[in-house]
Order: structure tokens, then sequence, then C-alpha cells
């Protein structure tokens, strides 16, 4: 709590002086994102990227919210197993566990008031993913785009894409409603 607070105050874009030990991953996904909006109302960057682990086994475990397996574990024993059973509510937890953390960023970023007169909010584009859906396969894998209103997307919309279709085209297209003019994103040894 010592850190929320200290960090509670960055807006006025001062180098803060931060005890930057969390203790858990919980805490260090709120630090991460208190840092990254710091910097955003900084202006010292206008684009960031966050990864707690990856999902290639190891972690993280969230015993915070009672889930004990990683996420790799987690999306192996999900295979077969009934829903609702308790490998499901663990992997549905974790996933909760992220979208908490996302909302966690929004009202963080809602919270800044740029000299325009809107939010910080209002001018960012954020990308909430995972490289895995389950068991080392990535069907109908979900990617959830939060974006402000100051922005060139047109929100709340759910939107499928053909099956097969690579997550590249996604971000080509994030590039494109920013004016960057790529055709392709991603090493061309492997994407489609």
């Amino acid at each position: 709590r010592s850190i929320e607070m200290r960090l509670a105050n960055t807006a006025v874009c001062a180098r803060p002086e931060l005890d930057l030990t969390p203790v858990d991953a919980n805490e260090r996904r709120t630090l991460f994102y208190d840092l990254l909006v710091a910097a955003m109302t900084c202006d010292a960057t206008r684009v960031a990227t966050v990864s707690l682990y990856h999902s290639g086994g190891g972690g993280p475990q969230l015993p915070f919210v009672g889930v004990l397996e990683d996420i790799h574990e987690l999306s192996h024993q999900i295979v077969g197993e009934a829903p609702g059973g308790p490998s499901h509510i663990a992997f549905d937890t974790y996933h909760q566990w992220f979208a908490g953390k996302l909302r966690y960023l929004v009202e963080k970023l809602q919270a800044v008031t740029v000299p325009e007169g809107h939010t910080l909010f209002d001018e960012t584009v954020l990308l909430q993913g995972s490289e895995i859906a389950w068991n080392h396969d990535h069907p109908n894998m979900p990617y959830m785009i939060v974006a402000g209103a100051q922005t060139p997307l047109r929100t709340g919309r759910f939107v499928e894409v053909t099956p097969g279709t690579p997550h590249n085209h996604l971000l080509v297209s994030l590039a494109h409603a920013f004016d960057v003019p790529i055709d392709a994103f991603g090493d061309p040894a492997i994407r489609p």
C-alpha cells in the first residue's frame, strides 16, 4: 500500500522516489501500470508494452486469488475436463485477474486530465492478449482492444474473424489506424 500511495501523485512529472520492490505478481502488475501511466502523463513515451510473464511455464501463480498453478499448466489441465471443473475455474480466475488489472489501468488513465481537457485514456488504445489459448494451441484467441473516444477506433463491438486468420493482421490494422504505413508485421519466415 505504501508503494501505491507514493505512486498516486506521479502526475506532476517529477521523478518519483520509490521503493520498487513488489511483494507478488499482483503488486508487480499494479506497479508496472502505475509507472506506465506516470510515463505517459509526463509524455516520456507514447507507446508501452507490459508483459508480466510468458505463458511457457513457470509462472505466475496467483495465490492471492486462489490460483496455485501457472497459466501454462492450467492450459493443459482444462483439456478434456468438463466445464466448471477445478482447472476451468482456476483458468477463468486467472483471466479474470488479468482483466481486473486492465480495468485498473483504464481507471488510472481516466484519472489523468491532459491539457486538451480530456483524459489520458481518451487518447489511448490498449491491446490485451495472450500467446496461448489452451494446450499449446491457439484457436479462437481472444484479444481485447480498449480505446478512448479521441482515438480513430470504433468501440463497443465484438469482432469475429475467419478461423485461421493470424493476429498479425490485427496488429497491421492497428498500425493503419494511426497512419503507420506497413503491409505486414512479424518475422517474414513464420508469418502467413
